[in-house]
């Protein structure tokens, strides 16, 4: 698994070779240390680099005999976790392809702290607060962004808050990861072909290309609501169950646009609140 980087400095040649086997017992995969396999396969890679992550990631020494125990890992990311115990099945049938492992390791949160479990924008304020802060912080950035907001939207702009809702962006960040998966499985890796206009706008902003997931589809877009809906939507975000048909002009849900001008529909004349939001698009068709 050393992709023939491992040398004889004192020959100047290759100390392995591409369908050699040999390895760190414990680090290769049962397969292979029972003589099943005689030449490294795509499942015993696999296996190695899970037991590697196991050492660098949950401090997990591996084991001559049999596979990482995970039962009693601390992993901050319980998917990661599952997907370390699928990725050393015993039987190499039963561990994923290369293909979805790359699409599932989330590198940017594979730390063994829960704190950790999902990485929040590094831009964001919260980074540096206390621990135990409240999960819901609001910081008033007019001064800064005031005239950037003005220039995507289009309209004048009273003022522009950042919201940082550490429980919702941990939902969301997650439910990103799942997506990623699917598409991985049924698509390949494949980037969302749609880019709305607001994209290419918001990219000047401070932070706005912080983490975004194209292979998900993740794009900005925006939302209009009543100013009286907002502490809500910050809250507690969007919930499609308490959307108002008589509010909304395609029927019941919640609707993201491109054009300001739609989300400004929703004040119905009254003051009103624009969302400028990450959303996950997925597999678009138009």
């Amino acid at each position: 698994s050393d992709f023939e980087n491992s040398r004889d400095m004192a020959r100047t040649r290759t100390a392995t070779r591409t369908g050699y086997s040999q390895g760190t017992r414990g680090y290769i995969a049962p397969e292979i240390q029972a003589g099943v396999v005689t030449s490294p396969t795509k499942p015993s890679d696999v296996y190695a680099l899970a037991v590697l992550l196991c050492k660098v990631l949950l401090d997990l020494e591996p084991s001559a005999t049999q596979p990482p125990d995970l039962r009693g890992a601390r992993a901050g990311n319980s998917d990661l976790r599952d997907l370390l115990q699928s990725m050393t099945q015993e039987k190499p049938e039963k561990r994923p392809s290369s293909t979805l492992v790359r699409a599932s390791l989330p590198f940017e949160a594979a730390a063994a702290d829960d704190d950790d479990a999902v990485c929040t924008p590094e831009h964001w304020v919260m980074e540096r607060l206390p621990q135990g802060s409240p999960t819901l912080q609001t910081f008033d950035v007019t001064a800064e962004l005031k005239e950037g907001i003005e220039e995507l939207l289009g309209v004048a702009v009273q003022s522009v808050v950042r919201v940082e809702n550490s429980e919702l962006w941990a939902n969301y960040a997650k439910e990103r990861m799942t997506m990623q998966r699917h598409l991985m499985e049924r698509q390949g890796w494949q980037q969302a072909a749609f880019q709305p206009s607001t994209m290419e706008r918001v990219a000047a902003l401070p932070g706005a290309d912080a983490l975004m997931h194209a292979e998900a589809g993740e794009v900005y877009l925006m939302h209009g609501a009543a100013e009286s809906a907002e502490y809500a939507i910050v809250r507690h975000g969007l919930d499609e169950r308490l959307a108002s048909q008589e509010v909304n002009f395609y029927g019941r849900g919640i609707y993201f646009a491109e054009d300001v001008r739609k989300s400004l529909q929703y004040f119905r004349g009254q003051p009103g609140v624009i969302l400028v939001s990450r959303v996950l698009l997925g597999h678009t068709f138009f």
